[in-house]
């Protein structure tokens, strides 16, 4: 892979969705690493641009700060929401210490140790009897047959919800992302009647999974199961619960990142392994590389999702930084010939993730 700085570093544009039509454009990302790590990109959406971090170690600094970067103040976005819309789309990735603590003390009570083990055991029986469906049937698209439907069962199974109401997570959980494709929306549809700007991904979609998440909580609170809605609604630590906006919120992000999100991982890592056939094999011969952390860190490299802070990062810039978004990379690491390789994150990992940072007040 060339680092050469290319003729104007000022057109490079790694924000647009054009900008990944047939891929990840890793040529872009190694030249902002090897030429100019902390890059000024014009956006129109975000105050005239942003900062792109690029570098593994401003990356590792930069998320290790939370005193000086923070989720909480712009939340997540490339444009500027208003006061009123940040606070009603606040989730727990939008939050920083002391409310993060307080919301993850909370929620982790509904995943200890045992009830993992348990949503294991119900992912491996899914997954094995979707893989045997797939072996019987000889030759199938992988997407459909395995990708889309592992997420939303496994999902269903362990929130406690009936299955026949697995097409509709699916549905609108598609349907989120449209809120940020730029195309119009129909406000009102699934019966919305609060403004797109106060849901998340501007999408009406939200309005219906917040809706399903309330009605489904308010049945676990009068009759608890032994599943994950009823452990939420009833997860109590020192007399602290959560409200009822931080249960919809949580429940949203569980049905999008536990579904979409999932699905997407799924499909770009067996891609991946596809276009890279020799780690397929090194896999096969070295079963000890699956690890959990490999896991997690494949589907971080495969992913792209955005998050907001403020503060001065380790470069040659003059001036404070008070908007960057920072790219994470995960174990899929770009060598000198190309390829990718199983191995442990570096300086020279190509970017997946991205988080969008705003810099707090009084740091530089």
């Amino acid at each position: 892979m060339s680092t050469r700085a290319p003729s104007t570093l000022d057109d490079i544009d790694v924000a647009t969705p054009d900008a990944y039509a047939d891929g990840i454009p890793h040529e872009r990302f190694a030249a902002l690493r090897a030429h100019d790590p902390v890059h000024w990109h014009p956006w129109n959406w975000s105050g005239g641009g942003f900062w792109a971090v690029t570098r593994h170690a401003d990356v590792r600094s930069i998320s290790r700060d939370w005193e000086a970067w923070s989720s909480a103040i712009g939340h997540i976005y490339l444009w500027e929401p208003t006061p009123e819309a940040l606070e009603a789309r606040r989730s727990m990735i939008e939050t920083d210490p002391p409310l993060h603590t307080r919301l993850r003390r909370i929620v982790s009570t509904a995943f200890t140790p045992r009830k993992v083990q348990e949503y294991e055991a119900v992912t491996r029986r899914i997954t094995c009897s979707l893989l045997d469906e797939a072996r019987a049937a000889g030759e199938v698209d992988l997407l459909p047959a395995l990708c889309a439907p592992i997420p939303i069962n496994v999902l269903v199974t362990i929130l406690g919800v009936p299955p026949e109401d697995a097409p509709f997570l699916v549905e609108v959980s598609d349907k989120l992302v449209e809120g940020t494709s730029g195309e119009p929306l129909e406000p009102t549809a699934y019966g919305n009647t609060t403004p797109l700007e106060l849901l998340p991904f501007n999408s009406p979609a939200s309005h219906a999974i917040f809706e399903y998440g309330r009605r489904i909580g308010d049945l676990r609170r009068a009759d608890p199961q032994d599943d994950l809605v009823s452990r939420l609604v009833h997860a109590e630590v020192e007399g602290d619960r959560l409200t009822d906006k931080e249960y919809t919120n949580f429940f949203q992000l569980l049905v999008f990142a536990g579904n979409e999100t999932t699905r997407t991982a799924m499909a770009q890592g067996l891609l991946a392994f596809m276009q890279h056939p020799e780690e397929w094999e090194r896999l096969r011969r070295e079963p000890e590389l699956m690890t959990r952390a490999s896991f997690f860190s494949t589907a971080r490299c495969i992913t792209s999702v955005f998050c907001a802070a403020d503060a001065r990062v380790n470069s040659p810039q003059p001036q404070p930084i008070s908007s960057a978004n920072f790219w994470y990379s995960g174990n899929w690491r770009a060598t000198l010939n190309g390829k990718l390789s199983l191995s442990n994150g570096s300086a020279n990992s190509p970017p997946r993730l991205a988080l969008r940072a705003r810099m707090r007040a009084g740091f530089s």
